[in-house]
């Protein structure tokens, strides 16, 4: 098998990361590079494992996510999906992964749930824990009894694009990574893309991420810019904000991409090879953010 190369490639969620934190951005792209290899230096592997771990809302998040996705593939594929019984296999998935991650099962098993809180001792109290369920119970059960569920429905094969798969495009000779939630085509043939949120988004950091997925639709779809539409759908409250794209978006969203990455490898000792070196990349000068830090174990080191 051919060794993996550490290629760039540009992202939003790598966009936030290397504007938090040039030593986080680091660990995350570059420290825990080849960790998932048995026989990886210890550093490289302790690494790669933090890189996994999540706080417990971004963990209810993903199993909100991750169900919503099921339900559409079985609806895809016309098959059942009632809510009776698409709860109860969540919650036993959950309940699975929070054993496992309490146990710390992530050091053997790095594919398994590993929670920030577990693996920092984090004091949480049973009824915050349950706090999370209720999240996903309440995002589920509002998933059913929304409209857009019902319109889904009654979709033909005609109008469902690739849900949830990470896929990319080019800008200017960079691979640009992108994971839509639910794209769609609507009977006009213009593209509808969903997104959807469990909790409070950040305004500034959504309109990015929606914009990169409406570049995306131009680039893989061909559709024409004034046929997109963006849709930010919270499932906790039921609020959606719906924004129709322009050619000024796309073209602010270019810009925004292209300066992130110049601003990156700006930072690499060698960027034909992507090579980094962590004394490039110092530490944010902010305690808070440090606290709820994955590799504060390795920057803090007791």
């Amino acid at each position: 098998m051919a060794l993996l190369k550490n290629e760039f490639s540009w992202s939003n969620s790598r966009n936030l990361c290397f504007k938090e934190c040039r030593r986080r951005y680091y660990y995350s792209y570059y420290g825990q590079w080849g960790g998932w290899d048995i026989n990886a230096p210890q550093e490289v592997r302790v690494i790669y494992v933090l890189n996994k771990l999540k706080s417990r809302y971004m963990w209810a998040g993903t199993a909100v996510h991750d169900a919503v996705s099921g339900v559409l593939g079985k609806i895809r594929m016309k098959l059942p999906h009632k809510y009776e019984e698409i709860l109860p296999a969540v919650r036993d998935k959950m309940r699975s992964d929070f054993r496992l991650s309490r146990k710390k099962e992530y050091w053997d098993t790095p594919k398994s749930c590993a929670l920030f809180e577990h693996e920092y001792g984090v004091e949480i109290k049973d009824s915050q824990w349950k706090e999370m369920w209720e999240l996903v119970e309440t995002c589920l059960g509002n998933f059913y009894k929304s409209g857009i569920l019902q319109e889904i429905e009654k979709f033909n094969d005609n109008m469902w694009l690739p849900i949830e798969e990470f896929q990319s495009f080019g800008l200017e000779g960079n691979k640009i990574n992108v994971k839509l939630d639910f794209p769609y085509k609507d009977k006009d043939g213009s593209v509808v893309i969903v997104d959807w949120k469990t909790g409070k988004s950040e305004s500034k950091d959504s309109d990015l991420q929606l914009a990169c997925y409406a570049l995306f639709a131009v680039d893989r779809w061909q559709v024409d810019t004034l046929k997109i539409q963006t849709i930010e759908y919270n499932l906790f409250s039921l609020k959606s904000i719906s924004e129709q794209v322009s050619e000024n978006v796309i073209s602010n969203v270019k810009k925004i991409i292209l300066e992130s990455i110049s601003e990156m490898k700006s930072m690499l000792r060698d960027e034909a090879s992507n090579r980094a070196v962590k004394e490039d990349f110092p530490m944010v000068d902010d305690k808070i953010k440090c606290a709820y830090c994955n590799f504060k174990k390795i920057c803090f080191p007791s």
